[in-house]
């Protein structure tokens, strides 16, 4: 079990105790191996207990060197990076009304994609387009649960520790 959990660390985005319980469960149980492995890869292990998530980054060197790197940074579409503005707004809205689950409808997602666009877009069709495979590329890294054609979807709790409030102001500043 610690095997699948460090291999799923390694392979994926995040994992946590609702997305990858199995997983998240190994971890805890052999923590210190598992940092060992990912730190023979020059990974450090991140772990948020009260969100329950865990998440790999990249090791940096004492003396400011760098590592040979395993990671590669994958950026976002402005259109998913609009949406994981949205999604973060909606789950502290959430967190500040006591709610545990934040549920957003995946056409309140396109909206705000939508609402985001310059008035001198003109291609409405290729923009909705972006749109929609912005929500599928969240969904795909697990930050939207439910299934793909649900129009009713849970945002992920791994969203806030991966997007933190300073993250998500500069992510605003960005995009406004």
């Amino acid at each position: 079990p610690a095997r699948r959990a460090l291999l799923a660390l390694t392979k994926l985005r995040f994992i946590s105790a609702e997305t990858h319980p199995a997983e998240w469960q190994a971890l805890l149980g052999s923590i210190d191996a598992i940092e060992s492995r990912l730190n023979d890869l020059f990974l450090l292990l991140v772990i948020d207990r009260e969100r329950e998530v865990a998440w790999k980054q990249q090791a940096t060197a004492d003396g400011g060197g760098k590592f040979p790197t395993l990671l590669y940074k994958q950026t976002w579409s402005r259109e998913a990076t609009i949406a994981l503005v949205y999604l973060r707004r909606r789950q502290l809205h959430a967190a500040r009304d006591l709610l545990e689950v934040t549920m957003v409808d995946r056409e309140e997602i396109l909206e705000a994609i939508e609402h985001a666009r310059p008035a001198s877009a003109t291609d409405h069709v290729g923009d909705r387009k972006r749109a929609e495979k912005a929500v599928d590329d969240l969904f795909s890294a697990g930050l939207l649960r439910g299934t793909k054609t649900a129009q009713r979807l849970r945002v992920a709790r791994a969203i806030e520790p991966l997007v933190p409030l300073d993250a998500l102001t500069a992510l605003h500043q960005d995009i406004t």
